[in-house]
């Protein structure tokens, strides 16, 4: 899929494919958010993307936290 939709080498998007799966990251999204993130279609590249994406990944069981209310519906109601 990487290759036909991302243009993404063969090779690379084995690799992708693995450690996305390896790093346990998700799933083909994920392997496609690695593709279109990348500067240049090298292994060190690969790892770049995949460790930032490590190290800024929530904790398992921890969720977003969902805004009380938007800055917009907020500035709305001040306005008139």
């Amino acid at each position: 899929m990487l290759m036909r939709t991302e243009q993404v080498p063969e090779d690379i998007a084995v690799l992708i494919g693995t450690q996305v799966y390896d790093y346990e990251l998700g799933d083909v999204r994920k392997a496609r958010g690695v593709a279109q993130l990348m500067t240049a279609q090298t292994a060190e590249e690969v790892q770049r993307i995949l460790i930032m994406m490590d190290k800024y990944r929530l904790p398992e069981g921890r969720e977003l936290a969902k805004p009380r209310r938007s800055r917009r519906s907020v500035s709305r109601h001040n306005c008139q």
